[in-house]
């Protein structure tokens, strides 16, 4: 393979319409070379390195061109998180008629989840005689727009909803026998003619189909489709306890809430794992907390209204994951969400949440050294690799780096090989 030699010269003069950012004085400006594989020489790439003491731009390359984030979306989801929501989400709110206790939902997305310790609400449910469900009126759109819709079999594209139970999946477990949680889907498989490894659902109802040959694996989460009628029956299942559908309550009955999970807990699963059901309901939820409203799009404005109070007619924001491609986003707009949780959050909170580079979440394999210096967000989907957070120099600074790459054709190891070099010598000069 014969590597090209793209010079990377000097400061890209780009225009800032975010606050906080300022660019380094040319005479400041760095002159690198980086050899990348031939093969990178059409994909669309940008690059940011800031300081974040002073503010300014230490190098950029199309800072200011839109790519597709994918996960490092998660980090305006972590933004938002942070400013609404406090140290508890709330479960579910109540109220009482006689024996029976009504309900609505929050969005928070711990509801017998799991991968998650019993929370208050979720104890509430199992000890409550007789449980009435009431549901909004427009219910939450169970995908976000530009959600691949072959995606629906995949447990990274658990639907939405405005009561998540069991965090909207199945999980089947392999071996001498086939088990599946929630218990009530085990009449719900099909006669298998697929010679596939996993677990298959029917597009458009609740109907599994298992591998022909036995399954093997020790668990798969597979999404199940929801409905009003599902909530209501799940409730059932894994409250253990009579659940009904209210649809009309008095206008003055009192609800209280129940404490959910953690948030720090949540946001580190969500970060850590890059767990799209945690980033969607999490931010749903602190919409819900903030704005009373359940609606992604009041939440979503209400968040850029907030972070890029100049405006930025590049910046698209769809999702609270970023499985979409409509979602567009800048390194520099990127680098401004990092700014700003660099000046309102300690770096053991970052540290402590984000996957770090040889040890943990997504990183685990990558950046390998003695101690972590790399600590960030990555958000990868077809065609696309993109790296965002915190360098650690061996001069002892700290640096806000973002990498954007979409639109290669060459394995996404390729890309993450090309970054390592980059980070480590950005470590090393620094």
């Amino acid at each position: 393979m014969k590597p090209l030699i793209i010079p990377w010269l000097g400061l890209l003069l780009l225009s800032c319409g975010c606050s906080g950012l300022r660019e380094a004085p040319a005479r400041k400006a760095f002159q690198r070379e980086m050899i990348v594989p031939a093969e990178l020489a059409h994909q669309h790439a940008g690059f940011l390195l800031m300081d974040p003491i002073s503010g300014e731009v230490i190098y950029g390359h199309q800072a200011d061109q839109a790519f597709i984030p994918a996960s490092t979306l998660k980090l305006l989801t972590w933004w938002a998180v942070d400013r609404w929501l406090g140290e508890y989400t709330t479960g579910l709110i109540y109220a009482r008629s006689g024996d029976s206790v009504i309900i609505r939902g929050t969005g928070a997305p711990g509801l017998f989840h799991p991968d998650l310790q019993e929370s208050v609400a979720d104890s509430f449910l199992r000890t409550a005689p007789s449980l009435f469900w009431v549901p909004m009126h427009d219910p939450v759109a169970r995908y976000g727009p530009g959600w691949a819709w072959e995606d629906f079999p995949y447990g990274f594209a658990a639907e939405r909803s405005e009561l998540p139970i069991h965090g909207n999946l199945t999980r089947w477990y392999g071996g001498d026998s086939l088990r599946v949680v929630p218990e009530m889907f085990r009449d719900s498989l099909g006669k298998s003619q697929s010679h596939s490894s996993r677990i298959l659902r029917a597009e458009h109802r609740n109907l599994f189909f298992p591998p022909v040959d036995s399954f093997q694996r020790d668990s798969l989460d597979v999404p199940f489709l929801g409905s009003e009628a599902l909530t209501a029956q799940l409730l059932v299942d894994t409250a253990g306890n009579p659940a009904q559908i209210l649809r009309n309550i008095p206008p003055d009955w009192a609800f209280f809430p129940l404490r959910g999970q953690s948030v720090d807990t949540l946001l580190s699963r969500m970060l850590q794992d890059s767990d799209n059901f945690l980033a969607e309901h999490l931010l749903l939820h602190a919409g819900w907390r903030a704005f009373d409203t359940l609606s992604f799009r009041h939440t979503i404005e209400q968040a850029k209204d907030t972070m890029f109070p100049s405006g930025d007619p590049q910046l698209r924001w769809v999702d609270g994951s970023g499985l979409s491609r409509y979602n567009l986003l800048s390194p520099r707009q990127l680098g401004e969400v990092l700014l700003q949780i660099y000046q309102t959050k300690d770096s053991s909170d970052w540290k402590r949440l984000l996957p770090a580079g040889g040890r943990s979440g997504t990183l685990e394999s990558l950046f390998l050294a003695p101690e972590p210096y790399v600590y960030a967000k990555s958000g990868s989907m077809g065609n696309t690799y993109n790296l965002a957070g915190y360098l650690l120099t061996r001069k002892g600074r700290v640096l806000i780096f973002v990498s954007m790459n979409n639109q290669f054709l060459v394995p996404s190891t390729t890309i993450k090989r090309a970054l390592e070099s980059t980070l480590s010598s950005v470590r090393d000069r620094y």
